[in-house]
């Protein structure tokens, strides 16, 4: 079985893809849209073509003219199928370059949730990638539910499949967590823990103000932000503004097992985003034991019953949200142990990346 994979960068869930890919024995060639800053070639089993050299957010003309390089390496490679996605650009070259070959389109939630509501030519990109497709991988029933609205077709062959977590066991409570709150000096406090990055995209603004007036109510409160991005100066300007910098705990970009240091210490987690599919933050979240504030959207829905195992706030409200907050840090000790509890079994029975993908490769083989 021989697969393209087309992505538009080499980000670690696009290594995880490849790497599961190879260790089930599939030889795989993998193609970027972006030209990439960190090598790719370092990719075990893998076979890297090379970069289209387009930027992502290419309009349909310029993605169009990438495609007499597209199909030169897809001759070379000569694929048994095609997995690709972003929908609004990967995908849609793949859409309307009449490959002629099974092509299964992965979205990435942003491309539909997002990216297609933005603009017409974004809509007009993502619906050719799906009504060129031969079957949809999506990570929810939401993406499912926008794919149908977007196409008004019949549901073709789909796979719906939370991307899930690589190792559940390694997000379970640090056992030197007490030492390490104690090393960070915040054993006084409520620590609330955001990973996203700050990007519009993820409600930045929303949660910077919705953390100002929670704190102002409690001001045991600390934020711990692992995350940067576009707006970092907006980010650095409130919490200047609003003299919180010794509430604010700005990380930065954290490589993954420094990371899991910061779900071990934290309390509570909390994303504002307006976007998610299957959030794989949340499933990280969730798997650590943390109990979860996350924003009122569908995909987060599929995950959270408000008031039983988290809460949801409407992302789009910073009153709504610090109001929650404030409530979730207020529950008993009793009432968070229940969620946590219900959290870890539902990431165990849902978010198992290897049993997940081993049923999504049985999917890609039916395809064929």
């Amino acid at each position: 079985m021989r697969i393209l994979y087309f992505s538009m960068n080499c980000s670690v869930h696009d290594r995880r893809f490849l790497a599961s890919f190879v260790k089930y024995g599939v030889y795989v060639g993998f193609l970027t849209l972006e030209t990439q800053k960190v090598p790719c070639e370092d990719l075990a089993g893998v076979k890297y073509l090379g970069s289209l050299d387009v930027q992502a957010n290419a309009n349909a003309k310029d993605l169009m003219d990438a495609i007499p390089l597209f199909t030169r390496i897809l001759h070379q490679f000569e694929p048994d199928l095609i997995l690709a996605g972003p929908l609004h650009n990967c995908g849609f070259i793949v859409g309307v370059s009449n490959a002629n070959l099974p092509f299964v389109a992965q979205s990435w939630a942003f491309d539909l949730l997002w990216e297609a509501r933005r603009d017409h030519d974004s809509r007009y990109r993502t619906r050719v990638a799906l009504e060129a497709a031969t079957a949809w991988f999506l990570d929810s029933n939401a993406l499912l539910q926008e794919c149908q609205s977007l196409t008004g077709l019949s549901i073709p062959a789909n796979f719906v499949m939370p991307w899930g977590l690589e190792s559940i066991d390694m997000y379970s409570r640090n056992k030197h967590r007490d030492s390490l709150r104690r090393q960070l000096g915040i054993e006084a406090y409520t620590i609330l823990l955001c990973t996203r990055n700050m990007e519009e995209i993820y409600g930045t603004k929303i949660l910077l103000e919705a953390f100002r007036l929670a704190h102002k109510q409690n001001r045991n409160l600390r934020l711990f932000w692992a995350g940067d991005g576009s707006l970092r100066c907006i980010v650095d300007n409130f919490i200047e503004a609003h003299k919180l910098n010794e509430s604010v705990e700005l990380l930065g970009l954290l490589k993954h097992d420094h990371l899991l240091n910061f779900f071990a210490v934290a309390d509570f987690y909390v994303s504002c985003s307006a976007s998610d599919g299957t959030s794989i933050s949340l499933l990280e979240a969730m798997a650590s034991g943390l109990p979860v504030v996350v924003s009122d959207i569908p995909g987060n829905r599929e995950l959270v019953r408000h008031n039983d195992n988290g809460w949801l706030a409407k992302h789009e409200s910073a009153s709504e949200f610090a109001a929650t907050m404030l409530e979730a840090t207020s529950a008993s000790h009793e009432r968070l142990q229940q969620m946590i509890q219900k959290n870890l079994v539902l990431v165990q029975t849902k978010a198992d990346w290897s049993r997940n993908f081993f049923f999504f490769l049985r999917f890609l083989k039916q395809c064929m």
